[in-house]
């Protein structure tokens, strides 16, 4: 596993090659109006890979297309696997931290969400805001396995990534309800009930939904 600025993968979920490494470039135009949004899947989401998700927008540009990192989903790993590939140091306390899957592109490359500090900074982030930070570097992997890394975090392998124009279309079909980023869920609630617990902080009543609306574990990643 590479935790590093992320690989354009043969197929990078329907994006141009020179696109996805454009969406990563700090040389970028300003961000698209999603970037630093939560998309949560509507009901009406019939795409098992995404049914019932809710996804932090790292990166929007309409000429580029989107990244996006899944908060809500179990990746079947832990920080001790991450630290075996990676060959770091990892301390009792921190080996058994759960790495939720991120998404179905780059599933080789990690993401931490985390809490900013303006105290600190990390070697490669590709979003930051007053509230939430997205670092891809080793150096904040690192930090966390030894206990010295953001007090608040979420780790993922993988992401999930759209064409130019494809998200909004799916947000226009509404695929996908939008929102402000609501570090709660991502911080703080526990995994089972970060669906939930989005929906009803974007304002919808969560008991007029049809059928079960927990969210479901996926381990295995498909394509975007």
């Amino acid at each position: 596993m590479v935790w590093c600025a992320p690989r354009v993968p043969a197929d990078a979920g329907g994006l141009h090659e020179n696109a996805m490494r454009n969406l990563f470039s700090t040389r970028n135009e300003p961000p698209g109006r999603y970037a630093g949004k939560f998309l949560i899947a509507s009901p009406s989401m019939d795409d098992p890979s995404f049914r019932k998700t809710v996804i932090f927008i790292a990166r929007h540009n309409p000429s580029l297309g989107a990244m996006g990192i899944v908060v809500n989903r179990v990746g079947g790993i832990t920080m001790s696997d991450v630290c075996e590939q990676l060959k770091m140091p990892v301390t009792e306390q921190t080996s058994a931290t759960p790495i939720g899957w991120g998404g179905p592109v780059n599933i080789t490359h990690g993401y931490v969400l985390h809490e900013p500090a303006d105290d600190r900074h990390w070697d490669v982030s590709i979003y930051r805001d007053a509230q939430i930070e997205v670092s891809i570097s080793q150096d904040i992997v690192s930090a966390i396995a030894e206990g010295t890394g953001p007090e608040r975090f979420y780790m993922t392998i993988g992401c999930a990534s759209w064409a130019p124009g494809q998200l909004e279309r799916e947000i226009e079909d509404g695929a996908w309800i939008t929102s402000d980023p609501m570090p709660r869920v991502i911080f703080s609630e526990p995994m089972e009930s970060r669906y939930n617990t989005a929906l009803t902080l974007s304002g919808l009543d969560v008991s007029k939904l049809p059928g079960d609306a927990s969210p479901f574990s996926f381990n295995q990643a498909g394509h975007a």
